[in-house]
């Protein structure tokens, strides 16, 4: 994981890996990766938040440009740790860095069903998202393919039955993996409230 972008901020975030192996030999082994085991199946995550946007989405287009699938976490300082007391940028923040990203996945292919529904794909992190609310950008996915193509049936039965769209649409699945919207199905945050 390259975790931010900006060579200045890589030195000062990730020491470590700016040491061994070094920024230039990480970006070179992502780069073999993909050829090893091919375009969507090597990924990178990048903790967002921690520099401004447009570095982030300059990182993630790079790792698109090189058939790496590229994922991001929302920045939360731990306490004790050095970021304690800073801030994460606000929710309209991440909605715009999820919509930006999501129009590079479509733009280098990664919304295509042929990595979206690859079985190896289903099986990872990268599409499961079943331990990770972090990753909200399938929904945003699901939600442009599904204004597109109503029948539209992605990433099969390995989707929750019900999730919440990055633009508040409720969306429910049916156990064979289609989607269609439902207004007036309770989500677990509506039973809450």
């Amino acid at each position: 994981n390259l975790e931010v972008w900006h060579p200045a901020y890589f030195h000062a975030v990730c020491p470590g890996k700016d040491t061994v192996p070094g920024r230039d030999k990480w970006l070179q082994a992502l780069k073999w990766a993909v050829e090893i085991f091919n375009k969507g199946r090597v990924g990178s995550v990048f903790v967002a938040g921690i520099e401004p946007m447009e570095y982030t989405l300059e990182g993630m287009e790079y790792c698109c440009s090189i058939g790496v699938w590229p994922a991001c976490t929302v920045w939360s300082p731990a306490v004790g740790s050095k970021f304690a007391g800073h801030r994460p940028p606000n929710i309209d923040w991440y909605r715009e860095l999820n919509e930006k990203y999501v129009d590079l996945l479509f733009k280098y292919g990664f919304a295509s069903p042929e990595i979206l529904d690859d079985e190896a794909m289903v099986a990872n992190c990268f599409v499961c998202r079943r331990c990770n609310v972090n990753f909200v950008y399938q929904d945003e996915i699901m939600r442009r393919k599904l204004l597109d193509d109503p029948n539209w049936r992605g990433w099969r039965e390995s989707q929750p039955l019900n999730t919440l769209s990055t633009k508040g649409e409720r969306i429910a699945f049916s156990e064979a993996g289609g989607a269609t919207a439902l207004s007036d199905i309770p989500l677990e945050a509506d039973r809450r409230a």
